[in-house]
């Protein structure tokens, strides 16, 4: 969304993340996410599922997708197939 109708803003993922309503977002899309849910979607990343009994911040990888869609305020989210677990 630019200044005007038919211009584009680019935002930065730090202009989102140095918020604290990016992270207030991204723990109410991490509440309603299961553990086997957020597991599904490591495919995305390259990673086996049984990959992260290794690293806890793969889990917030699907959450902040998922609040990207909310604080970008969006009307469609486009992704890849790759992608269409996080934000379903």
């Amino acid at each position: 969304e630019g200044e005007s109708a038919g211009q584009i803003r680019f935002l930065r993922a730090s202009d989102l993340m140095d918020e604290g309503a990016y992270w207030e977002t991204v723990l109410r899309c991490s509440k309603g996410m299961s553990l086997s849910r957020a597991r599904r979607t490591f495919s995305i990343m390259g990673r086996a599922e049984d990959s992260s009994d290794d690293d806890l911040a793969a889990f917030f990888y699907p959450p902040m997708q998922a609040a990207d869609i909310f604080r970008l305020k969006v009307d469609i989210a486009f992704g890849g197939m790759d992608q269409r677990k996080a934000h379903m």
